[in-house]
């Protein structure tokens, strides 16, 4: 009688478990029929979602959404970066500003008109992009852009980090280091293995995080040594990466979903019953909530 009772209390405290980590994540409502969510941007409560058929703004923490389209003339979004009042929209011809909070969006006109842009990213009045034609930089809210690319042997930079005044780039054959606001480049691939495609970096302080597509990795030297994660399958394919509750979290683009891993721990958890089966290619996070774009869906989980 005693072993059944065992056997009946494990198997309750399992189910209450697995319950409460289900329970962590939550379905926004939305936006729905839109494909992948390619990018998401959070500031306070306003969360800008794109995607292949524009931008969806949500004022709430994702409990409803509106389509942001007016003025938008290309609707496949790559990137939303804001600054201030300022929020650019990097498409698949050229930039778009808005600053209304999304109520309507203008075409910069630049050099980077026809350009496929991916990454924008901004520090102070420094904006850097990452288009199809390389890197570049406007110092001046957009209106001129400079070429930097430098000391770059691939140009075909897909994801850019800024600690202070160090930037580093990733790129399909490694990653580069910059201290002089990109007007010079220096590998520092180092010990990571040959041939890693790299997908995203994030920098927190003195750490360097990078997602490829056999893991993550990291660095607490600007690159000097690397240090993989282990605990990952090899074949994860990392696409976003973000900090949160003290955890690194990772979403993965092989329909594995979001992975944590504890700052200081060794043993990734995966948040396999929250998104099951999904792509995840976009997180983000404000003082309430962490955010997941996958496909025709936004989730978040309460901190």
């Amino acid at each position: 009688m005693r072993y059944l009772q065992f056997i009946l209390i494990t198997y309750f405290l399992f189910i209450v478990g697995s319950e409460r980590l289900t329970a962590q994540w939550e379905y926004t409502n939305g936006p729905s029929s839109v494909g992948y969510v390619n990018c998401l941007t959070v500031k306070d409560s306003n969360i800008l979602v794109g995607t292949d058929e524009g931008i969806y703004l949500s004022t709430n923490n994702g409990s409803n959404w509106a389509k942001s389209n007016n003025g938008l003339t290309r609707k496949d979004v790559n990137v939303i970066a804001i600054s201030g009042n300022n929020i650019f929209a990097g498409t698949g011809s050229g930039i778009f500003l808005s600053t209304n909070n999304g109520a309507k969006w203008t075409k910069i006109n630049c050099s980077l008109n026809k350009s496929v842009i991916n990454t924008i990213v901004i520090n102070d009045t420094n904006i850097f992009v990452v288009s199809n034609y390389g890197m570049f930089l406007s110092t001046n809210n957009c209106l001129n852009w400079k070429e930097i690319n430098i000391g770059l042997k691939n140009t075909i930079i897909r994801t850019i980090a800024i600690n202070g005044a160090n930037i580093f780039a990733g790129s399909f054959n490694g990653i580069y280091h910059s201290t002089n606001n990109g007007a010079s480049w220096n590998s520092v691939f180092n010990d990571l293995p040959k041939n890693t495609i790299v997908n995203v970096l994030l920098a927190n302080g003195d750490s360097l995080f990078v997602g490829t597509f056999n893991g993550v990795f990291l660095s607490t030297n600007n690159g000097g040594n690397w240090t993989k994660l282990y605990g990952l399958r090899e074949t994860t394919e990392v696409e976003c990466i973000a900090i949160w509750r003290s955890n690194i979290v990772i979403g993965s683009d092989t329909r594995a979903g979001i992975y944590r891993l504890n700052y200081y721990g060794t043993n990734w958890i995966r948040d396999r019953w929250d998104v099951p089966g999904m792509a995840v290619r976009a997180l983000a996070a404000n003082n309430k909530y962490l955010f997941a774009g996958a496909k025709n869906e936004v989730w978040r989980n309460p901190k």
